[in-house]
């Protein structure tokens, strides 16, 4: 499921950059790597690709700067890109979603109150999860750009062995992993087998 979360992010990155040509602008390759939020190198890339498919045309204009624009067969390409993300997306909603409440249906018969980890959009899939299963959130452990533990809020009443920890973190599942265990000992961490953790510290 990480590939499928991989090729979302590619296919979003395509489709981005995509509409930037969709009209035509005289742009540098910086000025449009900088509206699609990727690098100079993967602008380039991109570019050579688009044009030696036929998806886009490039015209020199003054300044060394050119005008790009999207062909008949471009647009084509970005509808067909534009699908595949929903379905590839929707798809994986769906897998996620059953993932995690087989986890929480192991967490209710074993009453744990539920602490979520993490940040990204596998927390409001978790909780649509939680909702699905009348359960409720306990506390919710973020981390900061140091890398430390920070609860966004907390009602937490149990001792640590009758909490569960369970990942939402998409970015960095490993750390937030690792860390539950070193900084808190915790014992009841739970994660969706398509984060590819491994139970063993680093």
């Amino acid at each position: 499921m990480n590939d499928t979360m991989d090729t979302n992010v590619k296919n979003s990155k395509i489709i981005n950059f995509l509409s930037q040509l969709e009209e035509k602008k005289t742009l540098s390759q910086s000025n449009l790597a900088k509206k699609v939020l990727i690098s100079l190198g993967m602008t380039n890339a991109i570019l050579k690709k688009a044009v030696s498919k036929g998806f886009v045309k490039v015209k020199a204009a003054p300044y060394k700067r050119y005008i790009y624009y999207l062909t008949k067969e471009g647009f084509t390409e970005k509808s067909r890109l534009v699908s595949e993300y929903l379905d590839s997306s929707l798809n994986f909603f769906k897998r996620a979603k059953l993932a995690y409440q087989k986890i929480l249906n192991e967490v209710k018969n074993k009453n744990l109150e539920i602490i979520l980890v993490g940040d990204g959009d596998l927390v409001d899939i978790c909780k649509l999860s939680i909702i699905h299963e009348n359960l409720k959130v306990s506390g919710h452990l973020k981390l900061t750009k140091q890398n430390n533990f920070r609860y966004i809020f907390n009602n937490i009443k149990k001792d640590i062995d009758d909490l569960a920890f369970i990942i939402v973190e998409s970015k960095v599942p490993q750390l937030v992993f690792d860390k539950l265990k070193t900084s808190y000992g915790a014992v009841n961490i739970y994660h969706p087998k398509f984060l590819h953790i491994s139970n063993k510290i680093k």
